[in-house]
């Protein structure tokens, strides 16, 4: 069996259907809530933030400017959270 899948897109579902090599009918489908593209472009936006941006101060050396590196990295975490996962 073949796996065919349309990512899902924010607001939009995504399919993921089991085809059969030899015909191509389809035996399973299933669909991909569109809140997955949300959680797919979080991880993203955590894994590529050291390499966007700067990375966070050394925390024993300067403590305030920890805090507020970090407040700003959960704010825009939260604002994805916010407008992708919650108001879809």
């Amino acid at each position: 069996m073949g796996l065919t899948t349309v990512e899902p897109q924010p607001g939009i579902d995504g399919l993921e259907e089991y085809k059969c090599m030899f015909c191509g009918m389809v035996k399973e489908s299933q669909p991909i809530p569109a809140s997955m593209a949300a959680v797919k472009n979080l991880y993203g936006f955590i894994k590529d933030a050291p390499e966007k941006k700067e990375p966070l101060p050394d925390k024993e050396k300067d403590q305030m400017a920890w805090v507020s590196a970090a407040k700003q990295h959960r704010a825009i975490a939260e604002e994805i959270i916010l407008k992708e996962l919650i108001y879809v």
